[in-house]
């Protein structure tokens, strides 16, 4: 061997030496003198971080921190994250989009790369634990940004991993949410579980912009509920949520009101309770990182509405209600669901009528439906038809009613509404003509009524084919001689030569045109076209 390879192997073998007693050295010294070192530095990169990733106003302490160098595990106790008050200000200023509080038992970062976080301030780790923690969310007219704390670390590198978690687990939590702004009610959630895996935060290229990907999640919520506007109280039960079995469901939902006393002004009060809501393939993940609500199919199941409206009562304030098309462009985030289904479910309107006082009902029983496009996406396809629902259901307990529903999500709000109702007794109507129209329908048959309805935001224009055979109709005995006179004009009295009309049949067809209230939903504009 020449004398230079020897000098070179010579060498090499002296480094490697002093390499190994470096690191028999360091050993030693991380074993008995470097934990408090290691513990100190690491608490001091995490309150660096954390300082760096909130804004002026916000506190953060741990009661104790412990690692251990040959696991890579950090320990947390009695860990919270709490701001001044005096930032809620600058949220509703719009200075802030939104505030956040957190607290938990402890925390557990398994197989942390402690050296990389200490040297590089890049965060690996294989699993994050959370026992017990309080999650309280604050947020004013913006869309919740959950990226922004991690916009304002830096990485190193050109397009560096800044925070990546092959596993994170949350068990029991709590979560507040509160919008200051008032357009959306505080939810409180318990008995809170995640799984979430493949959790990363990444700088795309050289710009600060982040990045969050989360893998699978699996979520399973004990209960959720929420005070909403109008002395209304919402619940949810039991919620799991699964990405890795592509379903979810979420039971027992109800809508009530928690102040009993009389409403002062002129207001649809409702009542609701669902059996359940399941989703087929729900992109949970997507739902947490893009805060985007994509799903194959929505069911809901077993859904009992009644809503109720007392016409003697003041109109209130004025509230325009937009119609679906743009109730769905209005929401402040995506939504794509290919289809939503409703089965087996019971619809009743109840009216308290201003001229006569009395109560009207209506009832839809075993309502099945089917509703697609609802999707309000920048990217969807552009041969999307727009929103359509076709619907089916036992009209008055008796008569079987089919309605087909379509509407242009772009471009205006207009809509197209059909509704077919066949072999109707009119004995079934009886009740709900007097008490609103002070016209008692004794007996015959509706054969076949079908309403055809075309409007948008502003009015909507029409026809009702009708034919009906026998009808027997008798002005109210509630109706005063004013009233009688004067009930339906020159067609009722051309119609009903006495008060007994008896044994009508006829077909008629007519058209119409109504002019739309701003405070209209779309279902009491088609009731308000139907009776006009």
């Amino acid at each position: 061997m020449t004398r230079p390879l020897r000098l070179v192997r010579t060498i090499l073998f002296a480094f490697l030496g002093l390499l190994l007693l470096a690191g028999l050295a360091f050993s030693t010294w991380a074993y008995r003198d470097g934990q408090e070192w290691l513990d100190r530095t690491v608490r001091e990169r995490i309150e660096a971080a954390v300082a760096k990733a909130t804004v002026s106003g916000y506190h953060f302490r741990m009661d104790t921190l412990g690692t251990r160098f040959r696991s890579g595990d950090v320990l947390i106790h009695g860990i919270q994250l709490d701001h001044d008050s005096s930032l809620n200000d600058s949220l509703r200023a719009g200075v802030h989009e939104y505030l956040f509080a957190a607290q938990a038992r402890t925390i557990a970062l398994r197989g942390l790369s402690i050296w990389r976080a200490v040297l590089l301030r890049e965060v690996h780790v294989r699993s994050i634990e959370v026992d017990g923690p309080l999650l309280q969310y604050t947020i004013g007219d913006h869309r919740v940004a959950l990226k922004a704390p991690f916009e304002r670390l830096k990485g190193s590198g050109s397009n560096p991993p800044l925070f990546s978690v092959e596993v994170v687990i949350v068990r029991d939590a709590r979560a507040i949410m509160q919008d200051l702004s008032g357009r959306l009610p505080v939810l409180n959630a318990s008995g809170l579980d995640i799984l979430a895996e493949a959790v990363n935060v990444t700088h795309t290229g050289n710009r600060r912009r982040a990045d969050l990907h989360v893998g699978e999640v699996d979520l399973a919520l004990d209960s959720l509920s929420a005070n909403i506007a109008g002395g209304y109280r919402l619940h949810f039960g039991a919620v799991h949520l699964s990405d890795r079995m592509r379903r979810g469901r979420v039971r027992d939902i109800s809508l009530h009101r928690t102040d009993p006393g009389p409403s002062k002004h002129r207001t649809t009060e409702l009542g609701l309770h669902v059996d359940s809501i399941v989703f087929d393939a729900p992109d949970i993940g997507g739902l947490i990182a893009d805060q985007a609500l994509r799903m194959k199919a929505l069911s809901v199941h077993g859904l009992d509405l009644e809503a109720t409206l007392d016409k003697e009562l003041p109109e209130g304030p004025l509230r325009p209600v937009a119609l679906p098309p743009a109730a769905l462009l209005a929401l402040p985030f995506p939504v794509r669901i290919d289809s939503v289904h409703l089965v087996d479910n019971t619809l009743r309107y109840r009216e308290r009528s201003d001229a006569t006082g009395r109560w009207g009902t209506i009832t839809f029983n075993a309502l099945d439906a089917t509703f697609s496009g609802i999707d309000n996406t920048p990217d969807r396809p552009q041969d999307a038809t727009g929103i359509e629902g076709r619907i089916s259901c036992l009209f008055m307990d008796t008569a079987r009613l089919s309605a087909h529903y379509t509407a242009e999500v772009e471009g205006g709000q207009d809509f197209t509404f059909t509704a077919t109702v066949q072999q109707l007794p009119f004995a079934a109507l009886d009740t709900l003509t007097s008490n609103l129209l002070r016209l008692s329908l004794s007996s015959g048959t509706l054969d076949r009524m079908h309403l055809v309805m075309k409007g948008n935001e502003r009015k909507a224009r029409g026809t009702m084919d009708l034919h009906y055979t026998d009808l027997v109709a008798t002005i109210s005995e509630q109706a005063t001689p004013a009233q009688r006179h004067s009930m339906f004009g020159s067609v009722m009295d051309h119609v009903m030569t006495a008060d007994n009309g008896g044994g009508l049949s006829d077909r008629q067809k007519r058209s119409y045109s109504v002019e739309r209230d701003q405070q209209r939903s779309l279902l009491t504009f088609i009731w308000h076209f139907t009776r006009s």
